[in-house]
């Protein structure tokens, strides 16, 4: 049987409605048939998954097979400082003790040798083998007040009432838990072997759970502070406690980020995060949830919109009029873009005339009547949001993305890889505010374990906390 013909043969059997009369026609051909029809199903199969020259544009890249991303052209820039930058390094510490050095024989021919007039000093920073916890004894005298009727004793403010373990050490391990997302088995591994410091899974909880407690005032007083801003990013993602699925909320702004861990993905939750009218810009996905929030204005991430166009024509490469659809509303968001970006170059009179021209096609990509089902199903998005697609060419502040809400539930997302969520709806309230309030601490430049130490010193001394601290300012 000619070869050319057989192949001409079974690639005109491989098309929509292939059925098994079709297969059992192709194995009648013979096995050099059916062997190159197996083959070249195989490889639409892997064409049609993405798997050859193809990667769904929606998928992180975190989250992407390491085979399947494309090969890169090269770094874009060189690491480090670029040229005529500064450069730095770290602060050279201060001796504790001074090491002199001797030599008898030479290094290299092992020769006599005889001392010079120079020397040189070298200092060498390092973290000692036997490095012990610090163990302190307290004497605590009674007095007898006459005022009280009634015995009295001073506050040692270095630990939690009837605790034996200090501040510093549960915050330490608070901040590699809750922040850098270190499992609770390598916490006890550094405690145990290195720091000679023998703690427990459960008392370490058991410690975070009060702890947060007594936080709680500035966990609350973020939210609150939080919804004081222009700006409000916002975004969600799945959580697991208890081996339910739970939903961790996000809030961020340019100096601090809230979160929330609820059993609900609904409006329900955004109610409990705004009690009242928002007054300012909340910038989120698509989500609908979103829609129950009442505030000044609202900003659509128009990259979802972007990934979207290319998740459909990737996946179901729609026909009719989808082409002109696709070729109108990414030129339009593209255009809007770079339009912000080059505002402060426009002046504002020729600002304002292209932001009308925007405006303008907007309204004629959702008047217009298209046919083709996904374009119809993406139109239907853009009139429901017509108000909310292009606020950020209104606010300086505003930017076209949920770039800083995605940003602030990232290392969240990173815990969660790492620490399997929570075991209890406790546990996933614990969480919440220590991931608040530690993010929080380190986006305004604050050391977050001395923050905390000395807040729950200040609680032991007095029963309040002290005023949450402010971002740090730079100087000069």
């Amino acid at each position: 049987m000619d070869a050319e013909l057989t192949r001409e043969s079974v690639l005109n059997q491989i098309c929509p409605g292939f059925s098994e009369a079709d297969a059992r026609a192709i194995v009648e051909l013979g096995p050099e048939a059916s062997i190159f029809a197996i083959l070249t199903l195989a490889k639409r199969v892997a064409e049609l998954s993405g798997l050859v020259g193809k990667v769904d544009p929606s998928v992180p890249s975190g989250q992407m097979a390491t085979f399947l991303k494309p090969k890169t052209k090269g770094r874009r820039k060189k690491p480090g400082a670029q040229p005529g930058h500064a450069g730095s390094r770290r602060e050279t510490p201060k001796p504790d003790k001074t090491v002199t050095h001797s030599l008898e024989r030479c290094p290299e021919c092992s020769g006599s040798v005889s001392r010079c007039n120079s020397s040189r000093c070298r200092i060498i920073e390092d973290i000692q083998a036997d490095s012990k916890p610090s163990v302190t004894e307290h004497v605590i005298p009674r007095y007898w007040c006459a005022q009280c009727r009634k015995k009295v004793e001073p506050v040692v403010e270095d630990a939690l009432p009837d605790s034996q373990i200090g501040h510093r050490a549960i915050c330490l391990a608070g901040m590699m838990h809750y922040l850098q997302g270190t499992t609770l088995g390598q916490i006890l591994d550094v405690y145990n072997y290195h720091l000679h410091f023998p703690v427990t899974e459960g008392g370490l909880m058991q410690a975070w759970h009060r702890a947060g407690e007594i936080l709680r005032p500035w966990y609350d007083g973020i939210l609150e502070e939080i919804q004081g801003q222009a700006v409000l990013n916002a975004d969600e993602t799945g959580w697991r406690v208890q081996g339910k699925t739970f939903w961790l909320w996000c809030l961020a702004s340019k100096d601090a980020v809230y979160y929330l861990i609820d059993p609900k993905r609904g409006s329900g939750v955004l109610k409990k995060l705004f009690r009242a009218c928002f007054n300012g810009v909340l910038v989120t996905d698509f989500w609908g949830a979103y829609n129950s929030v009442l505030c000044l204005a609202k900003q659509k991430c128009l990259p979802h919109l972007l990934r979207d166009l290319s998740r459909t024509r990737h996946y179901h490469n729609p026909g009719g009029d989808w082409p002109e659809f696709h070729r109108r509303l990414r030129r339009l968001i593209r255009d809007g873009m770079r339009l912000k970006k080059d505002k402060q170059d426009l002046g504002r009179e020729v600002y304002e005339r292209r932001k009308g021209r925007i405006r303008k096609r907007l309204d004629e990509l959702i008047d217009q009547g298209w046919k083709e089902k996904h374009a119809r199903r993406l139109q239907k998005r853009l009139r429901r949001h017509r108000e909310e697609l292009l606020t950020f060419l209104d606010h300086e502040e505003v930017p076209p993305d949920n770039n800083a809400g995605e940003r602030g539930i990232r290392p969240a997302v990173l815990i969660r890889k790492n620490s399997y969520a929570n075991g209890s709806e406790k546990g996933a309230q614990t969480q919440a505010i220590f991931m608040t309030i530690l993010r929080t601490l380190k986006m305004r430049g604050h050391n977050p374990v001395q923050v905390l130490v000395d807040a729950l010193k200040s609680y032991v001394r007095s029963g309040q906390l002290p005023s949450l601290p402010a971002k740090i300012t730079a100087v000069g």
